[in-house]
C-alpha cells in the first residue's frame, strides 16, 4: 500500500520456510513438534536445533542483559540485574554481562546466579571495601566467568576489604552447597553448574593495591564455602603483597591459575566450618611465585600436582598433604604428614615437630634440617647442602650429600653414591651403604656404620664399624673402629715376637687372623696368634720340639688378615 505506511498488513502463515531452495541445499525454519520452539535445519544439522538451543539459554529461568549504551540492554549497572534476578540452584538465572568497565562494588546474597562476560568486561570497586562479596547461607549456587575484577584497595587480615572476591559463610552453612538429589526422588545427580557450589571460570584477578605484608589485598579470600572450584582463571598483583585465602572450606579445586602470589589454604575442625562432609583441597596446574602455606588441623587433606613453580612451602598440621612440585624454594614442614615429589628445590628443607617428609626430589640446592621428632623418608637426589639430623629419622636414599650431620638420638639410614663427610655425636647412630665417603668423625656414644663403602679417612671417640668396604688412609681417634677385613704385613729379623696395634681399638675380641709367610719356617717352628686383645695381637714363633714351645727366632716376613666374626 504506497503512501500508507501505517496500514496493516495481513501475515501470510506457512508451516516450513525453505531458504534458497535452488542451492540443493537442506536450510529450513520450522516448528518444532515437541514444544513449539522454532527450529532450524541445514545440512550441518540434519536433526535440527531449536532457537533456546542455538542461543544457549535453555536450561536457565530468565537471561538478564547488561551493557554500557546500546540496544538490547536491560540494565548498564551489573548490580541492578542482580537485584532483578530470581533464581535457586536449580533453577538458574544468566546475565550476560557485555563489554566494558563497571565501577561497582557488588553483593551477591542470593542463589543461582550465572554471571558471564561477554568479551572485555572489567569490574572495578569504587569505594573502600570488596568489589565483590558472596557472605549469604542462601547462596547454594554461583557461576562467574570471563570477568576482570579489579580491587585497588589495600586490604586487612580478615579479609574485610581490600578483596577482589570475597566468600564469607558461617557455622553450617549452606553456602556453595552441592545438592546430590534434586531431583526429589532419592535419585543422585551429578554436580554441574545448576545443582550447587561456587563455580569460577576464565578470570582474571587484579590486586592493584600497594598492600604491605601485613595488609596485603587479596585475589580471592574464601571462608567457610561448601564447594568452590576456580579453573583457568589468571591473578595479577603489580607488587608482592597481593595474597590468596581458603579458609575452613569443604571441598575445594584450583586449577591452571597463573600468577598466584601467595596462596594460604587452611582447616581447621575448631573453627566454624560449613555444613558438606566433604573434606578436600585440590591445587593443579597453577603457578605460585611466592608461597604455599597450609595448616590443616583435625579435617581435610591437600593435594598439588602439576605445580609449575612456588616460592616456598610451609605446611603443618596433622593432615596428610600429597604434594607435586616442579620448582620449589625453602620448604617447612611441622607436625604434618606430607608427600613431596620435586624435580628442584633451591632453598632449605626443614621438617619439624612430629613431621614426616616423604620425598621424591631430584635436585635440592641447600640444607635439610630434619628437628627434634620429625622424620624424612624417601629419595633426595643431588643434595648440594647439609643434611643435619636432630633427635629425628632420616631413612633416604641420594645420588650425592656434601655433609651428614647427626645429633642427640638421631637415626639415619643413607644409601647414596658420594657423601662428603659424616659426623654423629650424642647417642645418634648413622649407617652408610654403597657410597664414596670422606672424613668419618664420632664423638660421645654415637656410632656409623658402613657397609659396602669405599672410606678415606676415620677418626672415631666412639664406635665406627666398616663392613664390606676399604679405608684409604690409617685411622684415628679414641674410639673403636671394627672393619670387615683388616691386612697387614710384619717382618721378622731373628726374632720370634712382634706385636700388632690396631690404629683405632677394635670394640671387642670377636676376631680372627690368618697368616701366610714368605718362605718356610725352620724346622720344628711354628706360628701363633697369642694375647689377641680389643687393641691388638701377638704374631709368635715357638720350636714344637722343645718343652712348653720354647721360642724359636725366625727372619722371613708375615702377612696377616683380620676377620670380624
Amino acid at each position: 500500500h504506497p503512501g500508507n505506511n501505517n496500514m496493516a498488513t495481513t501475515p501470510f502463515k506457512v508451516d516450513r520456510l525453505q531458504i534458497e531452495p535452488g542451492s540443493g541445499q537442506l536450510l529450513t525454519i520450522s516448528r518444532n513438534a515437541a514444544d513449539g520452539a522454532l527450529k532450524f535445519i541445514d545440512n550441518a544439522t540434519p536433526a535440527g536445533i531449536t532457537l533456546a538451543e542455538l542461543a544457549g539459554i535453555g536450561s536457565v529461568t530468565k537471561v538478564l542483559i547488561v551493557g554500557k549504551g546500546g540496544s538490547g540492554a536491560e540494565y548498564t549497572v551489573i548490580g541492578d540485574a542482580i537485584t532483578a534476578a530470581t533464581g535457586s540452584y536449580n533453577a538458574p538465572v544468566l546475565i550476560l554481562v557485555a563489554p566494558g568497565v563497571y565501577e561497582e562494588n557488588l553483593i551477591i546474597a542470593k542463589d543461582g546466579l550465572q554471571i558471564v562476560g561477554l568479551g572485555k568486561v572489567i569490574i572495578k570497586s569504587i569505594v573502600l571495601g570488596n568489589t565483590l562479596t558472596v557472605s549469604d547461607t542462601a547462596v547454594k549456587s554461583l557461576l562467574l566467568r570471563n570477568l576482570t575484577i579489579i580491587n585497588p584497595h589495600s586490604g586487612l587480615g580478615d579479609g574485610s576489604q581490600g578483596c577482589c572476591l570475597r566468600m564469607d559463610g558461617a557455622a553450617g552453612t549452606n553456602l556453595g552447597l552441592i545438592d546430590a538429589d534434586v531431583d526429589g526422588n532419592s535419585n543422585p545427580v551429578n554436580a554441574d553448574y545448576g545443582l550447587g557450589g561456587i563455580w569460577i571460570e576464565g578470570c582474571h584477578f587484579i590486586a592493584s593495591a600497594t598492600g604491605n605484608g601485613m595488609n596485603p589485598n587479596y585475589q580471592i579470600y574464601a571462608n567457610t564455602v561448601n564447594s568452590l572450584f576456580v579453573r583457568d582463571c589468571s591473578f595479577y598483583s603489580p607488587n608482592t603483597n597481593s595474597k590468596t585465602v581458603i579458609a575452613d572450606c569443604s571441598d575445594v579445586l584450583l586449577e591452571n591459575i597463573a600468577g598466584i602470589n601467595d596462596l594460604q589454604m587452611d582447616y581447621n575442625t575448631g573453627n566454624n566450618l560449613p555444613v558438606s562432609a566433604v573434606q578436600s583441597y585440590t591445587v593443579r596446574g597453577c603457578g605460585i611465585r611466592k608461597g604455599f602455606m597450609s595448616n590443616l588441623v583435625g579435617g581435610s587433606s591437600l593435594q598439588m600436582s602439576g605445580i609449575t613453580e612456588v616460592g616456598s612451602l610451609t605446611l603443618t598440621g596433622d593432615r596428610i598433604m600429597d604434594i607435586e612440585v616442579n620448582l620449589s624454594g625453602t620448604i617447612q614442614v611441622t607436625d604434618a604428614p606430607v608427600s613431596l615429589s620435586a624435580n628442584h628445590v633451591t632453598g632449605n628443607i626443614n621438617v619439624g615437630g612430629a613431621g614426616n617428609l616423604y620425598a621424591s626430589i631430584s635436585h635440592i640446592v641447600g640444607n635439610i634440617l630434619v628437628n627434634a621428632g620429625g622424620s624424612l623418608l624417601g629419595s633426595l637426589g643431588f643434595v648440594q647442602g647439609f643434611l643435619t639430623a636432630t633427635s629425628s629419622l632420616v631413612n633416604a636414599t641420594a645420588d650425592s650429600i656434601q655433609n651428614i650431620s647427626a645429633v642427640g638420638t638421631a637415626s639415619l639410614q643413607i644409601a647414596a653414591r658420594k657423601i662428603s663427610n659424616i659426623s654423629a655425636q650424642d647417642t645418634s647412630s648413622v649407617n652408610i651403604r654403597g657410597a664414596e665417603t670422606g672424613l668419618i668423625t664420632t664423638a660421645d656414644t654415637a656410632t656409623v656404620s658402613c657397609d659396602g663403602c669405599s672410606v678415606s679417612d676415620v677418626n672415631t671417640a666412639s664406635g665406627v664399624a666398616l663392613r664390606n668396604s676399604t679405608l684409604a688412609q690409617s685411622p684415628g681417634g679414641a674410639g673403636t673402629l671394627d672393619q670387615d677385613t683388616l691386612r697387614g704385613t710384619q717382618a721378622f729379623a731373628a726374632a720370634n715376637t712382634h706385636t700388632i696395634t690396631f690404629n683405632v681399638d677394635m670394640s671387642d675380641t670377636n676376631y680372627t687372623v690368618t697368616t701366610s709367610v714368605d718362605k718356610p719356617l725352620q724346622t720344628s717352628a711354628y706360628l701363633v696368634i697369642e694375647n689377641k686383645a680389643v687393641t691388638g695381637f701377638d704374631i709368635v714363633f715357638r720350636d714344637d720340639t722343645l718343652p712348653n714351645g720354647v721360642l724359636r727366632d725366625q727372619t722371613l716376613t708375615v702377612s696377616y688378615v683380620v676377620t670380624r666374626i
